[in-house]
């Protein structure tokens, strides 16, 4: 069939290109290690014993490749710490028949966390690409946090806050590179 889907063409290329660097002898984002929770990003200027605080609220997830983590249209309830694997964020198209993916999301980053901010319903599906390891941040612990460790909540928030910001101006350039 010479008429293939959007997402087929796309994981078709991101299949080619981690072909392309294996050979080369690059480490693909499906052959990394786990990243540890001290080491993400969004918690470098937290301190041990944050993170120790941090962890208790915290629930492990395993999933396999291709296993649903967020549905469109479900309660957003909780973020999630991504800890090894890659997941796939998707919308689906207007007739339902069909997806569009919209990014790829690798260990040591999080997703979900704009339920943080505004709760309500998620606004696309998040799919496991490969094997992975999440911890899961309910949104009632996370009130809890804010009862029992207001500073480290407020730190959690500020830094939620920065790393969306941060993905928002990588988005609009990218729109206006596309723009012109």
């Amino acid at each position: 069939d010479d008429t293939l889907a959007a997402h087929d063409v796309d994981s078709a290329l991101e299949a080619a290109e981690r072909d392309l660097l294996r050979v080369a002898g690059f480490e693909t984002e499906d052959e990394r290690l786990a990243v540890a929770l001290e080491d993400f990003d969004l918690l470098q200027d937290f301190s041990a014993p944050e993170i120790a605080a941090l962890r208790v609220h915290l629930a492990p997830v395993e999933l396999k490749a291709g296993e649903t983590i967020v549905a469109n249209g479900d309660a957003a309830d909780r973020f999630y710490f991504l800890e090894r694997g890659s997941v796939e964020v998707r919308i689906a198209t207007e007739d339902k028949d069909d997806w569009v993916r919209l990014g790829t999301i690798d260990a040591g980053n999080v997703f979900g966390e704009v339920a943080v901010f505004g709760g309500g319903k998620r606004t696309a599906d998040v799919v496991a690409r490969t094997a992975v390891t999440l911890l899961s941040l309910p949104l009632a612990h996370l009130h809890i946090l804010f009862e029992r460790e207001p500073v480290l909540h407020s730190r959690l928030l500020v830094a939620v806050g920065s790393n969306l910001a941060e993905r928002l101006r990588r988005a609009n350039t990218e729109i206006r590179a596309l723009a012109s």
